[in-house]
Order: C-alpha cells, then sequence, then structure tokens
C-alpha cells in the first residue's frame, strides 16, 4: 500500500485522506518507536498533500493524527510528552485557517497522561533501586525527575484549564481522567519520597501531598465556575457531571490512604502519623461537597441511577480504607465524623431509590464492616465504641429487610447488607472485652426475631 500511495503522489494524484489514515495505522500498529516516526511522516506528507489540492475528501481531520497522538501518549519515553505537545501546537496553528483542525479536549489532556506515563516508567525502576538500597545518587536523579513530570502534569492543567471552556471541560469525557491522572502524578512522587534513601531529598512526602490537595483544589474551582456559568444560562449537568466530580475525589482520597500504606512500610518505627489523618478536613470537605452536588441534582427532578450508586459507594469505600490507617486516638473524633456522615449519605440514597427498579441491589456489606472495624481501632473506651457500634447497625438494618422480603416481591432497593457478616464484623471490633459476649447477644437476638417476622409474611 505504502509503495501504491508513493506512486499516486509521483503522478500528482491527489490520495483520499482514508488512505492515509490506514498507512498511519498499519505503522502505528508495529508497536516500534521506527514505526511511531514513520507514521508521522505519512502524516506531515497527508498535510502537505491536503495543501496543494484541498478537497473534502482529502482534508486531514484530527482522526488522522490521534493514532500518532496517542502512541506518543502511551510510549513512556522522555521525548512522549515533547512530541505531543508539538503536534497540539502545530495543530493550533493550523486550526487559524482551518477551524477543524482545533485540538480536542482529548488532545490537550494527552500532554498531561504523557507526563504521567513517563513518570511511572521512572518510579517503577526507582522504587526497585530503593528497596534494595543500591545506587542512592541514581535514587535521587529518580526522584527529580519524577518531581518534575509531576509539576510538568499540573503545569498542563494549568495551562488547559486557562485556554478552554469551563463548561465544556466539566461536559467532557476527558476531564476525570485529565485531573485523576495529575493526582496520580502527585501521589506517585509522595511515595517514592518515602524510600529509606530518599531522606535527605529536598523533595518531600509532605509537599507531593499539598501539590495534590492543590490539583483538587484547581479542579473545585473550575467546577463552580462551570456551574455557575451553566446556571447564568439555563444549562442544567447531567449525571455525568456529577460522577465526575466523585471519581475525582475518590482518586484524590484513594492516593492519600496508599500514600500511607507507603508510610508504614517504608518508615518503620515512626507512629502515629497519617497522611489521610493529616488532611482529614479537606476529605470532609470533598465528601460534602460530592453529596451536596448528588442531593442537588436529585432535587432537579432526576433519579439516581446504578452509576451514580457504585460512584458513590465508591467514594465511600475509598473513605473508609483511609480512616483506617488514622492511628492516632485523639483524631478518632473526625473519623467517626466521616463514618456517621457516610451512615446519612446511605440512608438518604435508600429513601430516595426508585423502588421497584431492575437494578440489581449492590451488596454494600463491606462498608458497615469497615466502620465496625474503624470503631475497634480507634475508639479506646468499651461503652463508646458498643454506642457507635450500634449506631451502623442501626444504619445497616434498613438494607437487611430487603434481602427476605421486599426483594423477593419485586421492590429491590439500591443496596443489601449481611446481617450475620456485620455481627461477626462488630464481634472482632469488640476484641476481647468482658462486654463483647452479652453485647452481640442483642444482635444475635434481633436477628432471630427478624428472621422469624420473614417467615410468618411469607
Amino acid at each position: 500500500m505504502e509503495e501504491w500511495l508513493i506512486s499516486m503522489e509521483r503522478n500528482y494524484i491527489t490520495p483520499n485522506i482514508d488512505t492515509y489514515d490506514a498507512i498511519i495505522q498499519a505503522w502505528i500498529d508495529t508497536g516500534s518507536l521506527d514505526g511511531l516516526l514513520r507514521a508521522e511522516e505519512w502524516a506531515k506528507r497527508a498535510f502537505i498533500s491536503a495543501s496543494e489540492g484541498p478537497t473534502v475528501s482529502t482534508a486531514p481531520q484530527l482522526q488522522t493524527l490521534r493514532p500518532i497522538m496517542a502512541a506518543w501518549t502511551y510510549c513512556g519515553r522522555d521525548r512522549g510528552s515533547g512530541r505531543v505537545k508539538e503536534w497540539t501546537n502545530q495543530l493550533s496553528t493550523m486550526s487559524a485557517s482551518n477551524p477543524s483542525l482545533a485540538p480536542d479536549l482529548d488532545m490537550l489532556a494527552a500532554q498531561v497522561v504523557s507526563w504521567r506515563r513517563y513518570q511511572v516508567s521512572i518510579i517503577e525502576g526507582a522504587f526497585q533501586r530503593g528497596v534494595s538500597g543500591e545506587d542512592e545518587s541514581q535514587l535521587m536523579k529518580d526522584a527529580e525527575t519524577v518531581f518534575s513530570a509531576a509539576r510538568n502534569c499540573s503545569t498542563s492543567l494549568d495551562e488547559i484549564i486557562s485556554q478552554s471552556n469551563f463548561a465544556c471541560v466539566l461536559d467532557s469525557k476527558a476531564c476525570t481522567p485529565m485531573f485523576s491522572t495529575a493526582v496520580g502524578a502527585w501521589g506517585g512522587a509522595a511515595r517514592l519520597a518515602l524510600l529509606p534513601t530518599s531522606t535527605t531529598s529536598p523533595l518531600t512526602t509532605t509537599d507531593a501531598v499539598r501539590e495534590m490537595i492543590q490539583v483538587v483544589r484547581l479542579f473545585d474551582a473550575m467546577k463552580n465556575k462551570a456551574m455557575k456559568l451553566a446556571k447564568s444560562i439555563g444549562k442544567v449537568y447531567d449525571e455525568h457531571t456529577i460522577n465526575c466530580i466523585g471519581d475525582v475525589y475518590s482518586k484524590v482520597i484513594s492516593q492519600l490512604h496508599k500514600i500511607d500504606s507507603a508510610f508504614v512500610k517504608h518508615r518503620v518505627g515512626v507512629d502515629n502519623f497519617s497522611y489521610f489523618g493529616d488532611g482529614i478536613a479537606d476529605v470532609e470537605k470533598m465528601l460534602r461537597e460530592y453529596e451536596y452536588q448528588s442531593r442537588k441534582h436529585f432535587a432537579e427532578g432526576h433519579q439516581l441511577s446504578s452509576a451514580s450508586t457504585i460512584t458513590s459507594i465508591k467514594l465511600y469505600r475509598d473513605v473508609l480504607c483511609g480512616c483506617m490507617r488514622v492511628t492516632a486516638s485523639h483524631d478518632y473524633g473526625h473519623v467517626i465524623r466521616l463514618c456517621t456522615l457516610i451512615m446519612d449519605n446511605m440512608s438518604w440514597r435508600n429513601d430516595h431509590h426508585r423502588r421497584g427498579s431492575a437494578n440489581e441491589e449492590m451488596d454494600v456489606t463491606y462498608v458497615y464492616a469497615d466502620m465496625a472495624s474503624i470503631a475497634g481501632k480507634i475508639v479506646p473506651n468499651q461503652h463508646e465504641r458498643m454506642m457507635i457500634l450500634t449506631r451502623v447497625y442501626d444504619n445497616a438494618s434498613q438494607f437487611f429487610e430487603q434481602q427476605n422480603y421486599s426483594s423477593s416481591h419485586g421492590d429491590n432497593g439500591f443496596a443489601r447488607v449481611d446481617r450475620s457478616s456485620l455481627i461477626g464484623a462488630m464481634r472482632l471490633a469488640m476484641g476481647e472485652s468482658e462486654l463483647t459476649e452479652s453485647f452481640i447477644k442483642r444482635f444475635e437476638k434481633r436477628s432471630k426475631s427478624r428472621r422469624s417476622e420473614g417467615s410468618q409474611r411469607v
């Protein structure tokens, strides 16, 4: 095909753009750097050919360059981000005479992703060196490269937001991966800085966490401006936008507890500190903001879908995973407040779920089991612990009945909880206390009573 296309060009026959697209994709499919460079050559020839005999069928499109952009984005090479930037700039220049070539948000977001992919390739080797304790000077260089890549992710993100329409960014499917990628870049830098051989580096985990929180604040600022603009023109955001908010927040929170896990692993002997706990005020703010936007969306007449349920449960689970890493007893009030917020939100979702829907109930036993485990780990007073565990059980009980009566009558709720598993988690949370058996028996009796009532209904 390549020789045939060259022959067409020599005979002054302008090939169809689809022909160029096919050759470009073929070279990309080789998976080699040489193939990628050859694909670029053919893309350039396509633009030259179109400039000499422009028609609808020969005009280059964004689609022509997407395979090339994707290959450079995910190659993990140091030159990948540079090539992505160069192609983006060329498209922006050409769009002055051909607006259809203006890079869309997916292409702009590739700048962020390319820096992250390069960073990941460096982190993998750096962790191997750091764990073995070898070549500390190289590890220091790796740390500088990793932090530099994270900064470039943030810088690219700033540039994209400053040049884009806020409403379009929030609407786009590129929004979540774009912000989540920048968050992940700072999370990776934070974990690398925890390696024992990195202790002398001026690049610290605290700095990386601070920058990560700055990314979510940029997201919030963009989101607020976009929603204010939408309100002024009477636009209503769809569920995708609400889920985008939840997904970005979930990414930040999951990175915090991953950093705590790395902290425990690499900083042996350092107790009672948690990056999640240190940023718990930001976590609570994110959780409250997501729920506010969800309830506002529902109040505007929209239903709670299965996609919304999945997003919310993932966010709750990430919050609870972070809570489990908080070991300082003086922080337990903040942690229990987060658990209470989640229970309140679960109740609200259950109250406003559309009954009789075909959506399958989601098993959320682990959400309540996690809260029981947290109470057992962080609440020192046994009587207060029993009070919190009782609250967890009572909140979960709204999902018990749906297992034996409601679901059998086609009245599905959005979630279910296995009572026996929860009681088991509560027993573990009480530990070896002399109060454990008498406390747990109260709930086991409730369980037998409910089963009896259920069988009578049937």
